[in-house]
Formats: structure tokens, C-alpha cells, sequence
């Protein structure tokens, strides 16, 4: 609250986000998203086979939330809108997708590929695992994951690639993250 010297009075509000360490702050209109993919800890194999209703619970028992559709995307693809990440290798060495030269045709570790980071600094958003959203799509029965995963090329595991799947089934290629 400012007041001038004529006695007129404003009041402004600052919103300050400050993330867990195992988080990464997304800008503008900040919010936080996981470091790597469920459970969020570098060098383990991210967990699948969750329907979107368990990865819900999840997220919620860890005191943060499965993160929307729009949030996913601001996280991967930063205020520039990438696609897939940059670096000095070539596109499809970054991330756990056909095409990368260290590509082994299953899941990696999270965290394994490094230069597969998005501007905000979270790891393997395009490929290794897809993440299931809370996102539910009009039919109520199915949701959308998004990124890829090793199965998919760089055309389809980039920031903006989603997939509608049954959100009560589990799927050996697909994780999750949490934002808060």
C-alpha cells in the first residue's frame, strides 16, 4: 500500500513463487513444475503403468497437483515456444526418441540425457516417458498425455505433441510430472 503526499492511497500485489528444490520455476506468471519425471528423483526409471486418476493421487499426496495441459506446455516449450530442445548436438541426439544415436529402444533413466532439458530446466519433457495432464478430453472417458516417448520420432514427442488415451487405464509408456 503506497500513499502520496496528497493522502490518495494504491495498493498493488506481488506474487512470489519460490520452488522446492527438486522443482523448476516456469516464467512469466510463475509456477513450478518437477525436475524430472515421477518420482521426480534424477537416475531413477520414471514410474508407469498409472491411470491418470493415480497419478492425480500422487501428485496430491506430495502436496502439489498433476499438471494441466497448459501448464505441460509452458514448462517444455519456455516463453521462445520450442518445439524440442536446442543444443550444439544435433536435434535427435537430445532426448530418448527414435532417431537419437544413443537410442536403445526403452526407457531411460530420468535425468540421463542432458541436453534433453526445456528452457525452464526440467528434463525429458519430449520423449523417454509421456506424462499424463489433468486434462480430460470432452468425453470425459479419455485424457491427454504429452511429449512422447521412446517410441515415438522427434515429430511426435515434441512440446506440443498430445496424445488422447483412456485416462482409467495404465500404459507401460507413459509417466507423469507434478506442478504446484
Amino acid at each position: 500500500r503506497v500513499t502520496d503526499h496528497n493522502g490518495a492511497t494504491s495498493t498493488d500485489t506481488v506474487n512470489i513463487v519460490i520452488c522446492p528444490d527438486d522443482m523448476v520455476s516456469v516464467e512469466p506468471c510463475p509456477f513450478c513444475i518437477d525436475k524430472y519425471e515421477w518420482p521426480n528423483k534424477k537416475g531413477q526409471i520414471p514410474d508407469r503403468q498409472m491411470t491418470r486418476e493415480e497419478a492425480i493421487k500422487k501428485c496430491n499426496e506430495a502436496g502439489k497437483h498433476l499438471c494441466t495441459g497448459n501448464e505441460w506446455e509452458r514448462a517444455c516449450a519456455g516463453e521462445d515456444r520450442i518445439n524440442f530442445p536446442k543444443s550444439n548436438a544435433p536435434a535427435t541426439h537430445n532426448c530418448n526418441v527414435i532417431g537419437n544415436k544413443d537410442f536403445t529402444n526403452k526407457i531411460a533413466p530420468s535425468g540421463s540425457f542432458t541436453d534433453c532439458r526445456s528452457p525452464a530446466g526440467a528434463f525429458d519433457m519430449n520423449g523417454n516417458v509421456a506424462e499424463w495432464t489433468s486434462d480430460a478430453a470432452a468425453d470425459k472417458e479419455t485424457a491427454y498425455v504429452y511429449g512422447g516417448s521412446w517410441h515415438n520420432n522427434i515429430a511426435d514427442a515434441g512440446c506440443s505433441s498430445k496424445l488422447t488415451l483412456d485416462k482409467n487405464t495404465g500404459y507401460f509408456y507413459v509417466g507423469f510430472r507434478c506442478c504446484k
